[in-house]
């Protein structure tokens, strides 16, 4: 008598992994593959014009999106295709939505470093608040040391609840909400760069602490229509 043939094995689940190029993204992503090796994972770090149009030229049919660290604004169109499986990784506490969180929370003094997930909306970090991790910071640490503890929440985050997330059981564990008024753009982190010779000494100092860092020197004076960026002391 024959053996009847092995059921055929389900298939993976396509999971695709939006974000950005710096080394804590790529340590969420290998964590993530390598504890759920089942999972046909695709990371999609979409930074350049070229990048994102030839990512949005292709048919896409992902059966989950998880976004971390990731600028790139997933399409409407694709975030219906997974019907609510959409997640992202929010790199501060829901206090403070948007871009570039950690500096306008390091330029409040807000006492707590955090990371909040929840579920993707067409509107950025807009969606259901699923789970919050935070951490009381110390106020004399720099803008540097508050990001570099939300990265390491954020991955900390993703890793507590990646299994609840992929087996479709993730209920939410906050009663958080967003602070939909204090949301961030692009172009308001930039303005908070700007510094005006009317200023006072404090405040420009504390422009400088919490929007300039050893990696990036984003704060500048418009003089004539001309933009200077500061250089730290002892910089070339």
């Amino acid at each position: 008598m024959m053996a009847s043939p092995a059921a055929a094995a389900e298939p993976a689940q396509v999971v695709y992994f939006f974000s950005g190029r710096s080394p804590v993204a790529a340590l969420a992503f290998e964590k993530a593959r390598a504890a759920y090796p089942e999972c046909a994972w695709r990371q999609c770090v979409l930074r350049t014009a070229e990048e994102q149009g030839a990512f949005e030229a292709e048919n896409h049919a992902p059966d989950l999106i998880v976004s971390f660290l990731n600028g790139y604004i997933v399409k409407p169109d694709l975030l219906d295709a997974v019907e609510g499986r959409a997640f992202n990784v929010h790199p501060a506490p829901p206090e403070y939505p948007g871009r570039d969180p950690w500096h306008f929370a390091y330029y409040d003094r807000f006492p707590r470093a955090g990371a909040t997930l929840h579920r993707m909306a067409a509107r950025v970090d807009d969606g259901e608040i699923l789970a919050v991790a935070e951490r009381d910071f110390d106020p004399d640490g720099s803008v540097t040391e508050y990001r570099d503890v939300c990265h390491q929440l954020s991955v900390e985050l993703l890793v507590d609840n990646l299994g609840s997330i992929l087996d479709g059981s993730i209920q939410p564990r906050s009663t958080r909400t967003w602070r939909a008024q204090a949301k961030r753009s692009r172009r308001d982190f930039s303005r908070m760069c700007e510094i005006d010779p009317s200023m006072s000494p404090d405040e420009v100092a504390r422009r400088l602490s919490s929007f300039n860092t050893p990696e990036h020197d984003n704060v500048y004076v418009i003089i004539h229509g001309h933009k200077f960026f500061y250089k730290r002391p002892g910089q070339v």
